[in-house]
């Protein structure tokens, strides 16, 4: 018998559904579907209230290689309802080309707590156009219109790809509206504009993998993005052969998985916006791991400078900056929040492991490649890495491989030990005690990795 599911779709019509799959819902097809019920071929159901299990169903069998960054975008709006989300929440998928980071982003396209936009500047969150009536900006505006919605931007790449100052301007505005206490900026044509008190929102959106440079930029004004890196697999022959010759078509998929989230998102909004306590005392333990996942996220990407000179005899020696990490409150804030909105995702107000998983995969990705892959080789050598090892490893020259130990020291990740006779040259750098620890959990370890070959992957394509 075929099984025809009237659902009830959140604020709008219902629908009719065959296993799971939306038909219809005009008079011809309402008639047609009263016409197998009367015949007895088909019967209706009502589907239950959406859950979270429900999309993962239906993932599993559109997407299924994408739950785990779904589940995530996720976990971001509905950290929405808590009332201590302070902050606005930034979380952009990274990616190569057609991994499939779009296509997560379109799930939730032309749902009402959404504003998407697939091109814009820093600059337009609170216009000046010059052609543009003084009265008529607010209407452009574009930090009012995000205000209490998830704010999507599909490709980001060209924001964070941009010359330097343009990078270093994009981001001095970015950090600001990020604080979610609005922002006001002064021009010669427009003079004083803007906005101030609560401007809170989440943010979505896509990139290719940041160069140096862009890191080294986000450093210097504070870092407020957060970042997961997209799984990446190999696509065999036979992937191929099945995507285009035995599964649905592209857009069915994206239909089913739209209206999913879609009534997912109306029950989420059935809560009203930072709304929902949370006892915070019942998550000592695992809030314990939350922080320091968070500092030493924030070691790891700090920005240090460091440089070659030779001394008068002739000899290569390094000198450097110190290094000036960002306080923790905010990530760790970040973190705990994100971490809570996926418990909320799952009819729970407390952490468990769980959350926590989704917690390292961000933090180990909200880093530059290069330090996940030093810290990685590092670990892989079971925290201890001579001159030697380290030049094995990098494939690379004994002055180059002392200069990159160098800047595991400057950001307090390591201890070092010099040589006895001239007690100039590093001679090994081992890990500092308080970070062992993600050494010592071995589902940590695997998870690390497993970031870092993504991020490798990516590099390679």
């Amino acid at each position: 018998m075929i099984t025809l599911e009237l659902i009830k779709d959140y604020g709008t019509e219902d629908k009719l559904y065959k296993k799971g799959e939306q038909l219809c819902f005009n008079d011809h097809e309402r008639q047609q579907a009263q016409e197998l019920i009367s015949e007895g071929i088909a019967e209706f159901h009502h589907q239950t209230e959406p859950t979270i299990e429900n999309i993962k169903e239906n993932i599993n069998q559109t997407f299924p290689e994408l739950w785990k960054e779904t589940e995530a975008t996720l976990s971001v709006i509905s950290a929405m309802q808590l009332k201590e989300m302070n902050d606005p929440i930034t979380l952009i998928l990274v990616g190569a080309a057609s991994s499939g980071k779009t296509t997560i982003l379109s799930f939730y396209y032309e749902h009402e707590t959404i504003f998407k936009s697939d091109n814009f500047t820093p600059k337009s969150f609170v216009s000046h156009a010059a052609n543009v009536k003084t009265e008529k900006l607010e209407e452009i505006d574009l930090l009012p219109k995000i205000k209490n919605k998830t704010f999507i931007s599909p490709e980001l790449a060209p924001i964070f790809g941009k010359g330097k100052e343009d990078t270093i301007e994009n981001f001095s505005i970015l950090a600001r509206v990020l604080d979610g206490e609005g922002f006001e900026s002064d021009s010669g044509s427009k003079g004083h504009r803007g906005y101030s008190g609560e401007y809170k929102f989440t943010w979505l959106g896509a990139t290719t993998p940041l160069e140096k440079n862009t890191w080294d930029t986000m450093s210097r004004i504070g870092h407020r993005i957060l970042f997961i890196n997209m799984d990446s697999f190999n696509r065999e022959e036979d992937y191929y052969v099945k995507a285009f010759l035995e599964e649905r078509p592209y857009a069915e998929k994206i239909k089913i998985m739209r209206s999913s989230v879609h009534n997912f998102l109306e029950k989420i909004k059935e809560t009203k916006l930072y709304s929902v306590k949370w006892n915070t005392k019942k998550d000592g333990e695992l809030f314990k791991k939350i922080v320091r996942t968070a500092l030493l996220v924030r070691l790891l990407r700090a920005k240090t400078s460091i440089w070659s000179e030779r001394t008068e005899d002739g000899e290569m020696i390094y000198n450097y900056s110190k290094s000036l990490p960002e306080s923790p409150e905010r990530l760790i804030s970040a973190l705990y929040n994100i971490s809570r909105g996926r418990a909320l995702l799952y009819n729970r107000k407390q952490l468990d492991e769980e959350d926590l998983e989704l917690v390292y995969r961000i933090g180990f990705s909200s880093m530059p490649f290069d330090r996940s892959d030093l810290f990685f080789k590092l670990l892989k050598n079971g925290g201890l890495l001579t001159t030697e090892k380290t030049e094995e490893e990098l494939k690379c020259t004994k002055a180059t491989a002392r200069k990159v130990m160098k800047v595991l020291e400057i950001l307090g990740i390591v201890n070092s030990t010099y040589e006895e006779m001239t007690k100039k040259h590093m001679s090994a750098i081992e890990l500092k005690k308080q970070f062992r620890w993600v050494l010592e959990d071995k589902k940590v370890l695997c998870l690390f990795e497993e970031v870092r070959n993504s991020y490798k992957k990516m590099r390679e394509k």
